[in-house]
């Protein structure tokens, strides 16, 4: 079955971006392995370059105990987000959208590390590693 478009059709519309935290954004287990949260490479020049319209929300599953010390890592590096979900279970993340009438595709998904580098991210849609739909192989 052939799921993929000739091109990844972006339209101009502000987006919102949903973000994992640990794995994704910064070292997994960074307070517990290395007693501080660090960076992934290349994710403060990703975050940094998502349009100021765009919303940004990161989602964990940290729990209610290393909330401060997460805010405070993302307050203290000028992290921009709209909101943050903490809690958020250790598996799976799952997203529905529509697919306007007009046949834009509103959601897709990428694994870490492709979301911090968007050439990776359209090659791999090309591939078929990325469907439409939010459907990830």
């Amino acid at each position: 079955m052939d799921h993929e478009p000739d091109q990844l059709r972006i339209s101009p519309m502000a987006k919102t971006w949903i973000l994992d935290l640990d794995g994704t954004l910064v070292v997994h287990d960074g307070p517990f392995i290395m007693g501080k949260d660090e960076f992934l490479p290349g994710a403060r020049e990703f975050l940094e370059s998502i349009p100021k319209r765009d919303m940004i929300i990161l989602l964990t599953a940290r729990s209610d105990y290393e909330k401060a010390h997460t805010l405070r890592f993302l307050r203290e590096n000028n992290v921009r987000y709209d909101h943050i979900i903490f809690n958020a279970g250790e598996s799976e993340r799952i997203m529905i959208n529509d697919m306007k009438p007009d046949g834009l595709v509103t959601a897709y998904c990428s694994g870490a590390p492709s979301v911090l580098n968007p050439e990776l991210i359209r090659h791999q849609y090309k591939a078929g590693s990325i469907l439409p739909n939010g459907v990830c192989d």
